[in-house]
């Protein structure tokens, strides 16, 4: 039998996702391009139709490492970072998760989005979703025009009046594309009552594995500051509140808000809260992030957002942690989102969005007030 080569593998995989114009680094390490791993989680989703999160990590982490081999073969570290692409592809919605309560446990499947576009204001448009047993919303010519940026893909805007009369896509209103959730005014208010909620709670049995906490001390302030604050072991001097990750047998994921003491998880409220048709009114990754960022705000500690101002009035704006999906989503219509920000002034960051002079300090004042993040301002070397 003939010994298929690496690198033809990996060809053959980049192909399979309808990628033709791949560089020699894409080829030596897909699991290192953001394409290929959202292109690979959309593919799967669309072949399986409703999974668990594990499931769709396993889908693309394993034929990873059989194309990769030993000598690239990707660690554990890439099935947090699958994981982290499936997050953000539930925000941006390419993926839908729907909760349901089943044995008291909330259980999360995902399904493919469906095929939708939202025009940005810049004109051009943003186009999420996945036709079953595809990676990608559209076929044919349109597919053919798809401008990938990052994890996410748009279409240019002198195609707007063709979309609008395609029967595979709807548009999204601009409007509603931009809600936010109700009951977010007060970020002191908001971390008070899911506290109370906290204490009300059944105390925890202890039937499920701890995977990770988050440890909440300084605002992280560089793009690992945040990958860091996770800690496997808990130690016995841990007390008060946090947010936590569970596993089952299966590998099956969890999130929780919990009450700690001596190293102990005494209470727990699980993710999302409000689970309904759509997960209700967060997804359970987005409301971890929310009672963060209020629970940093309410201990004066909020996280921080730093701005590079340029010369026409606009500016980057940068994060050091992941921000619940309407606040991506928005920023990823009212500006630019770049999928691999440059250090500025020896910093670094996990995400940065570029505003023009219009929308940069309408979206700051939104930080503040409804992200509850501190804006710091930079200047450019």
């Amino acid at each position: 039998m003939k010994e298929i080569r690496r690198e033809d593998a990996v060809i053959a995989l980049l192909e399979a996702i309808g990628w033709s114009g791949y560089s020699e680094i894409t080829v030596d390490r897909p699991d290192h391009s953001p394409r290929v791993l959202a292109s690979l989680i959309r593919r799967a989703s669309g072949i399986l139709g409703q999974a668990r999160e594990y499931q769709l990590v396993d889908y693309v982490f394993w034929p990873l490492v059989m194309i990769l081999g030993p000598d690239r073969r990707p660690d554990e570290s890439i099935r947090e970072h699958i994981q982290r692409v499936i997050e953000y592809l539930l925000g941006i919605g390419d993926l839908v998760a729907v909760t349901e309560v089943i044995g008291g446990r909330r259980k999360t499947f995902i399904y493919p989005g469906e095929p939708r576009f939202v025009q940005r204001k810049n004109g051009d448009i943003l186009v999420i979703g996945i036709l079953p047993e595809h990676n990608e919303p559209v076929t044919g010519e349109l597919g053919k025009q798809l401008d990938y940026r990052g994890y996410l893909r748009f279409l240019p805007g002198c195609l707007y009046e063709q979309l609008k009369e395609a029967d595979s896509l709807r548009e999204i209103p601009f409007d509603m594309w931009m809600e936010i959730p109700l009951g977010i005014d007060d970020p002191r208010t908001y971390y008070k009552k899911i506290v109370q909620r906290l204490e009300q709670a059944d105390p925890y049995n202890g039937d499920l594995n701890l995977q990770r906490w988050y440890r909440s001390d300084e605002p992280p302030k560089n793009k690992n500051a945040h990958r860091y604050r996770w800690k496997d072991d808990m130690p016995k001097s841990a007390k008060g509140f946090c947010i936590v990750n569970f596993t089952d047998t299966f590998g099956v994921r969890y999130w929780a808000f919990a009450k700690v003491d001596a190293g102990e998880i005494e209470r727990c409220v699980f993710l999302p809260t409000d689970p309904g048709a759509l997960g209700g009114k967060f997804e359970a990754a987005d409301e971890a992030r929310m009672i963060q960022l209020s629970m940093d705000c309410y201990r004066e500690k909020k996280q921080i957002a730093k701005v590079n101002p340029d010369a026409s009035g606009g500016g980057l704006v940068k994060v050091y942690a992941p921000l619940p999906g309407w606040v991506d989503r928005r920023w990823s219509v009212l500006g630019e989102k770049l999928p691999n920000p440059q250090p500025r002034n020896n910093h670094d960051c996990l995400f940065a969005y570029r505003f023009g002079p219009t929308e940069l300090e309408t979206e700051l004042e939104f930080a503040k007030a409804k992200v509850w993040l501190s804006v710091e301002y930079e200047q450019d070397c």
